[in-house]
């Protein structure tokens, strides 16, 4: 065998060993992923056990965890930026009179350190 067909063997051996080495490294994170995605959701799971069991024993009753969502709230939040400018306005002007007299402030020079 020539020098050089070696040398082509040796790099299509080491391409192989680093594609499976890549392979391996990549399976590996992500079991870890799915393996801290598990631990994550059980230790959850297990909260939420230990407050149904608190629940019971107090005598309360168990209820689910719930994330609390109004889409009215949104929709009325977005629909009110898009009134005319003297409903806003005549809002503005409501909120003015709730606040109270407002004192204006005289602005006055501040002299640097070396002329006090």
């Amino acid at each position: 065998m020539a020098p050089s067909n070696r040398s082509g063997h040796l790099e299509q051996v080491i391409g192989t060993l680093l594609g499976w080495l890549l392979r391996a490294a990549l399976l590996a994170m992500g079991l870890v992923f799915i393996a801290s995605l598990l631990l994550v959701a059980g230790t959850l799971f297990a909260l939420w056990l230990l407050r149904a069991l608190w629940l019971r024993l107090t005598g309360r009753p168990v209820t689910p965890w719930a994330f609390k969502f109004n889409p009215r709230a949104q929709w009325g939040r977005f629909h009110a930026a898009t009134a005319p400018a003297a409903d806003r306005s005549a809002k503005a002007q409501h909120t003015k009179e709730a606040v109270g007299d407002i004192t204006d402030v005289v602005p006055r020079e501040i002299k640097p350190d070396s002329e006090r």
